[in-house]
């Protein structure tokens, strides 16, 4: 996955001068927190929403397109966030891949019946044991589906 790509896939992201990073078994993705501000000076919310949700679609739209012979859409489906602590600098978070039992049981699902779920837990702004930011998402993950 590349800035462009993602800027010309998921457009909100060059708004929010979103970049991207590789890690080990993921990503780190990152914003201004000016372009991202709200009123008070703090992260907007909206915008610690769609990094969070853009993370875990990058990470499983990558692994797709690297791992399986047919492209897969990435749908986040269920989204639960808890707002802690303002975030009053630069947005980031980094995404993991689960393990490699974890992921053989969603390539499977995949290569069986084209579908599969899985669950991305994240957190921003972490301090020992106190993070900003805590979220649920799941996504699914489809082969061969067409939208739009």
């Amino acid at each position: 996955m590349t800035i462009e790509e993602l800027y010309r896939q998921i457009p909100l992201t060059a708004a929010m001068q979103l970049q991207l990073q590789p890690c080990p078994r993921g990503w780190r993705l990152s914003a201004p927190l000016a372009p991202n501000s709200n009123d008070k000076g703090t992260a907007f919310a909206g915008s610690l929403s769609a990094l969070l949700q853009v993370a875990g679609w990058v990470l499983w739209q990558d692994w797709c397109d690297r791992t399986l012979p047919t492209h897969c859409q990435v749908l986040a489906v269920n989204f639960d966030i808890q707002y802690r602590r303002p975030i009053v600098d630069t947005l980031e978070v980094t995404v993991l891949l689960p393990d490699n039992v974890e992921l053989q049981r969603i390539e499977e699902a995949l290569r069986r019946h084209q579908k599969a779920r899985t669950q991305q837990q994240m957190v921003m702004g972490e301090e020992v044991d106190h993070p900003a930011i805590t979220a649920r998402i799941d996504y699914a993950l489809r082969c061969g589906l067409k939208i739009g």
